[in-house]
This record gives structure tokens, sequence and C-alpha cells, in this order.
């Protein structure tokens, strides 16, 4: 067998050009973002994006994040979380992870656990969750039941556990009464690089004290002040 031909080779060497997006899809994304995401106004980058439509050209995955960001800041929960359908069945795009934790922030914010624990196992299934995601979830959580459950998945799906997380948990922990949770995750902050903080001692003091230990509240409370 002969060497491979020179076409080949330069075939094969070429590296793969990036999709070409249009300037005026360019520019209504940085107006979305500028004009738009700060004061929630979905209403004008619906405008914005209706207009792309019409002139056949389609949004980019920044361009839908864009319009998810409206929707968190306006406080519009099912709107957000339409977006994701959206961006599949007529944009042909593919949602990331900030598309999730973007939707999972407004069910979050809006106490709607359920719909938030669907989204999560929809990033789940596209291998999209990230410690972002579960400590947005986390941190919206009064059962410190579920708190283990989902530091648990992490572990499982060998989601790296970050500071943010665990601070999370960790307020989750300290109103439900459970300094022993609490010490556990503080005492894994080190390996995280991140120095516990007044906060995170703040938090074991109410777990102590709401488990009845004021002694042991007391201790906690001085390294917080330190």
């Amino acid at each position: 067998m002969g060497p491979p031909s020179d076409a080949g080779s330069k075939t094969r060497g070429r590296a793969r050009r990036a999709p070409h997006i249009h300037k005026f899809v360019i520019e209504t994304t940085k107006e979305i973002r500028a004009s738009c995401v700060p004061t929630g106004d979905y209403t004008r980058a619906r405008s914005l994006i209706d207009a792309l439509l019409t002139r056949g050209m389609r949004p980019t995955l920044v361009t839908a994040n864009c319009l998810i960001q409206c929707y968190v800041t306006a406080g519009l929960a099912d709107e957000a979380k339409h977006v994701l359908d959206e961006m599949e069945d007529r944009w042909g795009l593919a949602a990331d992870s900030y598309s999730h934790n973007l939707v999972l922030r407004a069910l979050c914010n809006a106490g709607r656990d359920a719909d938030a624990d669907r989204v999560l196992a929809r990033a789940c299934s596209a291998r999209l969750d990230d410690a972002c995601s579960y400590s947005t979830v986390i941190g919206s959580l009064s059962s410190a039941q579920r708190v283990g459950a989902l530091l648990a998945q992490m572990a499982a799906r060998s989601v790296a556990l970050d500071a943010v997380t665990i601070k999370s948990a960790m307020r989750v922990y300290a109103r439900a009464g459970l300094p022993n949770e609490c010490e556990a995750l503080l005492g894994g902050l080190p390996l995280l690089g991140a120095a516990p903080s007044a906060h995170t001692y703040a938090s074991l003091a109410k777990a102590c004290a709401t488990a009845g230990d004021p002694e042991a509240a007391e201790v906690a409370l001085r390294e917080a002040v330190r």
C-alpha cells in the first residue's frame, strides 16, 4: 500500500473552521445582553430575536442564554424553563450547563422544588450538571435529608464539590440543628483551598445552638469573630 496522498494529508491536518455567525446576530446578542438582561426586559429581547428569525437567521447559544437571563431577572420561571425546549425545537441549539443553571435559579427562587429537580435530572441526563447546579438547588432547600442525597449524588457522578456548595449545605444543616454534618463539611474547605470563614463558623454555631449545645455554639462563634 502506497503512502497517503498530499491531498489526504492536508484534509486530515486542516483545522475545522468555527461556524460563521452573521454580524447581525452578533450585534443583536450584544444589544440583548447590554440593554435587556440587566433590567429583565424580556419583551424587547423577544422582539429582537423575532427580528432575527424574520430575516432567516437563528439565535446563538449565547443569545438564548441572554433571553433566559431576562426571564430570571423578571422572576418568570415558567418562561425561562420554556426556552430550554424552544432552543432545541425551534432554533436547533443544544442547551449547556449555564442554560440549565439559569433555569434552576429561576425555579428555586420561585420555590418550585419539584420542577427544579426535573431540570436537574435533565441536566444529568445530558451530563451537564456541575457544582453550580447542585449549590443552586441545595441553597433553596429546607430538608437536610435532601441535601445529603444531593451531596451523595454529586459524589456518585464525580461532580467536584466546591466551597459555594459546602456553604449552601451548611446553612441548611444549621437550620436543622445538625452540627456533626456542618463540622464534616467545614473540614473539607481547606482541601479545596478555601479557608473557613465567619459565615461558615456562624452556620456551625447556629447548628450547635439549635441542637441544644450552647457551649459548642459559643466556641464556634469565637472562631467566627477571630
